[in-house]
């Protein structure tokens, strides 16, 4: 993967220098998400700078190597593109901020891909990307019910 992202860096005119090759490794090899403090602190002992962090992952963005995602409770959280891993959405609680992929696609994919050819054909719209997210209260937070709950 990390050879993938040298390959689009360079691409795009820029080149993979040692704190975006560490910050994409980073992103890489973590399950979760990260926020860019966690990024940071896990990269203490290579010695980059926060300011340094910030800077890459807003590369990163603009470059559409990575997504950030945005929560109502904490920092905003990053991860790598679609472009770099499998396409998935998210469940966010509203509680936490705590992000969880779900990439239940035989459920979705094939109404999301009606609706695009809806845009395609009602709106003369043609989809290049979509971004599908649940917002609620995870099972840490609140007990489960059937009831919607209040936030």
């Amino acid at each position: 993967m990390l050879k993938n992202i040298r390959g689009f860096i360079k691409a795009k005119g820029y080149f993979l220098t040692g704190p975006r090759y560490d910050v994409a490794k980073a992103l890489a090899e973590t399950p979760t998400h990260l926020d860019a403090d966690e990024i940071h602190q896990l990269l203490g002992k290579v010695r980059i700078d926060a300011s340094t962090v910030y800077r890459v992952l807003n590369l990163f963005c603009k470059l559409r190597i990575c997504r950030k995602i945005v929560v109502d409770n904490g920092p905003a959280q990053y991860e790598l593109s679609e472009r770099f891993m499998v396409h998935h959405h998210h469940l966010i609680c509203k509680h936490c901020g705590k992000v969880i992929n779900f990439d239940e696609f035989d459920l979705l994919e094939s109404e999301l891909s009606k609706l695009e050819k809806l845009f395609r054909r009602k709106y003369k719209f043609v989809v290049a990307d979509h971004k599908l997210e649940f917002e609620g209260v995870c099972m840490t937070c609140g007990p489960v019910s059937r009831n919607k709950p209040s936030l």
